[in-house]
């Protein structure tokens, strides 16, 4: 006869933690989707609600600063108002540190700094904003990280030295080809960037 092995004090908040983590991710990936408007604004705002759950969870997971920064950046720079804000983009860099704080070669947390960065600058890509994409390919990155950091690189991509472009067209490839999330991304900077040969061997977003 089959039993029910009852969650143990230890389990119970791995167990939470997962299941805010899983929210947080799952609402951040929905507000990108939409285009720019009070709707994505809406949704942003509620993504951050998600993630604020999943930092108190675990607050040493860095993919949730990751993510934070993420909504934050968003919210500074592609709000239904034209202007970046500063604030928020110096909320998304606290998160960002926090995140490097917490996992030093956590891809995420990379792609956001660059980003970061380079809007500081007015889309200037100095060697800070640099060496954060190249760290951001440095390690693993997760399905969204993948995402965020090949939005960097093609912001930095007339700056970028031709080894780094080259790692980042084959981790395109390789990403594009099981993803189709990642595919459409990747679309997407391709047809801003046609001549740059990024997209050259991915597989295509359908």
């Amino acid at each position: 006869m089959n039993s029910i092995r009852p969650i143990t004090f230890v389990e119970a908040p791995i167990a939470a933690s997962a299941t805010f983590d899983g929210a947080a991710r799952g609402a951040l990936a929905r507000a990108e989707a939409l285009p720019r408007g009070l709707e994505r604004d809406t949704a942003l705002a509620h993504s951050l609600v998600a993630i604020e759950d999943a930092t108190k969870a675990a607050p040493e997971d860095a993919r949730t600063h990751a993510r934070a920064a993420r909504a934050y950046y968003l919210q500074a720079t592609t709000a239904t108002i034209d202007e970046v804000s500063p604030a928020l983009l110096d909320a998304a860099d606290r998160a960002a540190r926090e995140a490097l704080a917490q996992s030093p070669h956590n891809a995420s947390a990379h792609a956001m700094t660059a980003l970061i960065g380079i809007t500081r600058q007015n889309g200037a890509v100095n060697a800070a904003a640099l060496d954060a994409v190249a760290q951001s390919y440095a390690a693993p990155a997760s399905g969204e990280g993948a995402v965020w950091r090949l939005e960097a690189a093609a912001r930095a991509w007339n700056a970028l030295p031709s080894v780094l472009r080259q790692r980042v067209t084959a981790d395109a490839c390789q990403q594009a080809a099981g993803d189709r999330v990642f595919a459409a991304s990747l679309a997407e900077v391709v047809r801003g960037m046609p001549d740059s040969g990024i997209g050259a061997c991915a597989a295509p977003a359908g």
